[in-house]
């Protein structure tokens, strides 16, 4: 693609300076040429034409080459689905599942899974050498503080819902990317469209101006004139085409997929009821749902954390075999024994203080993000409200300047303005158009803003 503008930046150059040397050389025909300047002039620009459209077929080939397949009945949903299987974050899932499936093993044991074996010898061979001897082993198993194997149970349920809420909020995060891309795909698309019809539009001027040329109603350097303007919307074209091709790169790096939709995707606005339930109830939100699971979990760690400053209670089991000489007998014995642990309250409490803490940041979390969505919403609506107004205004600005072209063309076709007078009422028809179409990808926008602020997923 960016050889191609080098080529028609040069050949814009060429052509405005041919004309200024032309005015300086006093050599531009007057309104009554010649049928022989006529017919070089034709043929000069055929020539051009063919060249260009040589110039086009390679930017053509060029662009097919990056461009993505297009497809009628791919959906937004499907779109949503794919960028969320390709997500970074997508990989959290497996060990979300495997932290939630480790606290459930732990709360499915019948203790904690904490023991220690230790084992002791006595024996005078090295001293006395009389015959004593002690051995003794045993095992130590640590016992479920109270309440502690529920609420192991109740954490590894609220892992598991936090699973699931983070697969919807993964789907949610997607859907605003998925939106971000369509918006800016469509956007491409619609300056590509524009600058095409300005193109076309440019060939039609370029045929009157031939014609008149032709029948000696006007100076061969007005053809120049309109051969530079279209080459300068050719590069104009060239450049939308390049933006296409960078936004088609970003959707294909996000979603993984290598064909886009092939017509215009809308949304319709959530209705006021659906986004003031998402947005006041917790669990409606996907990423509303997170946070209050991640305060849900850091309330749980917060009690597990405060009980674990506190020793376990521990049961003993062991055996101990014991010989008070070489001629004694063996005793062998079988001992119990349990351990309570006492006080640690004081450590336990500034462990719990610590955690609350942790637990405050996750409320305050909530709270701010809950704040920014409502401000997300307001906003997005008062736009839309902006909008809706724009549009009005700009419909109207639309009818008056068709009419202004209209008007500007039938004058120049009966001699009565110049092509410049011409080529700035095309501009400014232009300018009208472009806003017109921004207005309504605005509103495109907004839509999928407002249903991303409230929660709603395509």
């Amino acid at each position: 693609m960016t050889h191609i503008e080098p080529c028609l930046r040069s050949r814009l150059n060429t052509v405005v300076l041919v004309g200024v040397v032309l005015v300086a050389a006093g050599l531009v025909v007057s309104p009554q040429v010649s049928a022989q300047s006529s017919q070089q002039l034709e043929q000069s620009r055929d020539v051009r034409a063919g060249e260009l459209r040589e110039e086009a077929a390679l930017t053509q080939v060029d662009h097919e080459h990056a461009t993505l397949a297009r497809s009628a009945e791919l959906t937004l949903a499907e779109i949503v689905s794919a960028a969320t299987f390709n997500a970074p974050e997508a990989l959290m899932s497996a060990a979300r599942e495997r932290q939630t499936r480790a606290y459930a093993d732990l709360a499915d044991g019948l203790t904690p899974g904490v023991m220690s074996w230790q084992s002791s010898l006595l024996d005078d061979g090295f001293t006395d050498k009389l015959g004593v001897q002690e051995i003794e082993t045993g095992l130590q198993i640590g016992l479920w503080r109270r309440g502690e194997r529920e609420g192991v149970a109740a954490l590894a349920e609220s892992h598991s819902a936090q699973s699931r809420a983070t697969q919807n909020y993964l789907t949610w995060l997607s859907a605003g990317r998925v939106r971000a891309l369509i918006s800016q795909l469509q956007l491409a698309d619609a300056q590509l469209a524009h600058e095409q019809a300005i193109a076309a539009s440019l060939d039609t001027i370029a045929s009157t101006v031939a014609q008149l040329v032709a029948g000696g109603e006007l100076a061969e350097f007005e053809s120049l004139r309109i051969e530079a303007e279209q080459l300068e919307q050719a590069l104009a074209v060239v450049d939308a085409e390049a933006a296409v091709v960078d936004v088609e790169r970003d959707y294909f790096v996000v979603t993984g997929l290598n064909v886009r939709p092939a017509q215009r995707l809308t949304e319709s606005v959530a209705s006021t009821e659906e986004a003031e339930a998402a947005l006041a109830d917790t669990q409606h939100h996907p990423l509303l749902a997170l946070l209050a699971l991640e305060q849900t979990l850091a309330q749980a760690n917060a009690e597990r954390e405060a009980a674990n400053s506190i020793s376990r209670s521990t049961l003993s089991l062991g055996v101990r075999r014991e010989r008070a000489g070489n001629l004694q007998p063996t005793n062998d014995t079988l001992g119990i024994g349990i351990t309570l642990p006492l006080g640690g309250r004081r450590l336990a409490s500034a462990t719990a203080a610590d955690a609350h803490v942790q637990t405050t940041q996750a409320a305050v979390a909530l709270r701010k993000t809950q704040r920014e969505l409502q401000q997300q919403r307001h906003e997005a609506e008062h736009a839309l409200s902006v909008n809706r107004e724009a549009l009005e205004l700009s419909d109207v600005r639309q009818a008056l300047a068709q009419r202004r072209l209209a008007m500007a063309v039938a004058a120049f076709e009966g001699a009565e303005s110049d092509l410049e007078s011409l080529l700035r009422v095309r501009r400014q028809v232009d300018a009208v158009e472009r806003d017109a179409e921004a207005l309504l990808l605005q509103r495109e926008a907004l839509i999928a803003q407002y249903n991303q602020a409230v929660g709603v997923l395509p």
